[in-house]
């Protein structure tokens, strides 16, 4: 009965990569915010299978941000 009232893995999971993924959308509007030229913005944000991403481009140049949970911990 016991093995019937445990939480499952899969579900904190899931959970502990949503928080992630929250966290990556609020740094991307923290990025954007105040920002006036769409140039300049971060863009392109979705959610990955550990976390979350988006790109800044500057002087034809991508860098993507990626933001995971370190597994370690």
């Amino acid at each position: 009965m016991a093995e019937l009232n445990r939480p499952s893995w899969k579900k904190a999971e899931a959970a502990r990569i949503a928080v992630t993924a929250d966290i990556g959308t609020e740094l991307m509007v923290a990025f954007n915010r105040d920002k006036r030229d769409p140039s300049l913005m971060a863009e392109l944000g979705h959610e990955t299978s550990t976390g979350f991403e988006f790109c800044i481009e500057r002087d034809g140049v991508v860098y993507i941000v990626t933001v995971t949970r370190d597994l370690d911990s």
